[in-house]
């Protein structure tokens, strides 16, 4: 299973395990506090990809729909599964977090970011 931030519900939460995207992508979320490691929560989302908001601590940020696509997480209890996806994702640029059960990734859901 892959996870990005725009397939979040509002109220569900969990931990950024990866950023996909380049340099200025990655400095632009952890100048807002996006960064891998910290908890995040789904606040909101608009319609036909609108901004996705995320409360991060005592803040609130709203991330463009293009910007949250950009995380991802490979979920299987399959170990031979979960590298073959994120290998692939991996080869097209993409940074991928890897959970091997459904424990794990939902607490690795929110990742995404």
């Amino acid at each position: 299973m892959i996870v990005d931030l725009t397939k979040m519900r509002p109220a569900e939460s969990g931990v950024i395990a990866e950023i996909q995207g380049g340099r200025n992508l990655i400095n632009r979320l952890q100048s807002m506090g996006i960064r891998p490691g910290r908890k995040i929560a789904k606040v909101s989302y608009h319609f036909w990809r609108g901004p996705q908001t995320v409360k991060i601590g005592n803040r609130q940020v709203a991330i463009g729909f293009g910007m949250a696509k950009k995380y991802i997480l490979v979920v299987d209890d399959d170990p031979d599964l979960v590298e073959t996806v994120a290998m692939m994702l991996e080869s097209k640029g993409c940074e991928v977090g890897r959970a091997y059960d459904g424990v794990e990734g939902e607490e690795l859901s929110l990742i995404h970011i």
